[in-house]
């Protein structure tokens, strides 16, 4: 398991990245835009490739949390 922080936006988030085969890597990240416990698991072959996946879901969280406001 290796830890490493990224900042997305305002947040920075901490992410773990496990292995799960000799190709794969998963990580699983905390929504920041939901105090209850919302969690979402993102896989994909190397690191980088994982962060823009999850950079991608991030836009998704904050649309849909602004959009819940008006």
């Amino acid at each position: 398991m290796e830890k490493e922080k990224h900042i997305f936006g305002k947040f920075e988030l901490e992410l773990k990245f496990y292995p799960i085969d000799k190709k794969l890597l998963c990580c699983t990240v905390q929504n920041p835009y939901k105090s209850e416990k919302h969690e979402v698991t993102f896989t994909g072959k190397n690191k980088d490739k994982i962060i823009r996946k999850i950079d991608r879901k991030l836009k998704e969280f904050r649309k849909e949390f602004f959009k819940g406001d008006k």
